[in-house]
């Protein structure tokens, strides 16, 4: 029988199981089937499969030995289970088989950044923008690095082309909203956060920031018109002379 044609119908049909006990019945029958574990990478993915789609991947790395693109995947997985090390070392081969490959770089970046190696994944995200100036992922995944390092204005500066680059993004907004919040730059922050909850009104992180800013506002407000009470003369006392 043949395996990888029934995995393909059975995908057609919305059988991704299916497709993918096909797939593993093709492998099976030839381990070196290129065709058949990109499939079941593929279908192990959408079906939650994760271990398997990293298994997968890796396999296809070793066929491909000149190929970052199985590797980059096989990070982003590791990444995803928490396998940040592991992660690390996929990437760094990636990167050795492919030096102008931008995604490579983000995901070494993003493998540093989970574990608070800042200085490290900053490192590879300024490869990744250098490769790749308009690259708004990349642009937002260094701008969040220099906020979590306390650099707020490099933060705003990298933020505000990556939110020009992904203007419906809502995570984007919200970590430049941050970056001018951190600078003082209020009504900025504001309008940040409120494009954060426009395209996403679900997002709570934006919610919250926003939420925070009123409540910080508010109790501004409140401190200033106590302070000027105090400076006012009270009932029956005369006003200080000149």
């Amino acid at each position: 029988m043949d395996h990888l044609s029934r995995a393909h119908l059975l995908r057609d049909w919305d059988d991704l199981a299916g497709a993918l006990t096909e797939c593993r019945r093709a492998i099976h029958d030839a381990p070196d089937d290129v065709a058949a574990l990109a499939l079941a990478a593929e279908l192990a993915g959408l079906t939650g499969r994760t271990d398997l789609a990293v298994r997968a991947h890796a396999q296809l790395g070793r066929l491909l030995p000149l190929d970052a693109r199985p590797l980059v995947r096989q990070a982003r997985l590791l990444v995803s289970l928490g396998r940040h090390a592991e992660a690390v070392s996929v990437g760094e081969e990636a990167v050795l088989r492919n030096p102008e490959y931008v995604e490579a770089y983000q995901v070494l970046g993003r493998a540093h950044l989970v574990q608070g190696e800042l200085a490290k994944a900053m490192l590879r995200f300024e490869q990744a923008v250098h490769l790749h100036p308009e690259h708004g992922y990349a642009l937002n995944n260094l701008g969040l690095t220099y906020l979590r390092a306390g650099e707020a204005q490099k933060a705003a500066d990298v933020l505000v082309r990556a939110a020009e680059l992904l203007p419906h993004v809502a995570y984007v907004h919200n970590n430049l909203g941050v970056a001018y919040e951190r600078l003082g730059q209020v009504e900025e922050a504001r309008a940040a956060y409120a494009a954060a909850m426009h395209l996403s009104p679900r997002y709570v992180q934006a919610r919250v920031n926003a939420d925070r800013m009123r409540r910080t506002a508010h109790a501004d407000m409140a401190g200033a018109r106590t302070a000027r009470e105090q400076l006012l003369p009270s009932q029956g006392e005369a006003p200080a002379s000149r």
